[in-house]
């Protein structure tokens, strides 16, 4: 599978096929892989609980992608960076945000756009 964007966090890394297909693989104490479990990979697994990504961004513990405007994110949220409004750790995609058109996550947060130029962080 040829990657159209990749993106790599702390220990564990992420990438968009060109089909728009998301793989993960590495560290996933949290959850970050987005597969279900908590159980570490040396190889690329798909993350199939979403549709397709125009965009993915790793950081220390957690993962967010674009999926038809909606900003999916998963793994580590001790500081609420998941956007769910709990502290609660998740190994399988949450909705996040929708409208979204682009964002970031730094080490314990996130923040999206919207088409309008609202900015949200969380």
């Amino acid at each position: 599978t040829q990657a159209a964007d990749i993106a790599l966090g702390s220990y564990h890394s992420c990438a968009v096929s060109r089909q728009k297909g998301l793989m993960c693989w590495g560290n996933n104490e949290y959850g970050q892989l987005g597969v279900g479990t908590t159980t570490d990979t040396n190889s690329a697994v798909m993350v199939t609980d979403i549709g397709d990504v125009v965009d993915v961004a790793t950081r220390a513990s957690h993962t967010c992608a674009i999926s038809v405007g909606q900003l999916y994110c998963w793994g580590r949220n001790s500081a609420g960076q998941l956007g769910t409004g709990d502290q609660d750790d998740s190994s399988t995609l949450l909705s996040s945000f929708s409208d979204a058109v682009s964002f970031g996550v730094g080490i314990a947060h996130t923040c999206a756009s919207t088409d309008s130029g609202e900015v949200w962080c969380w």
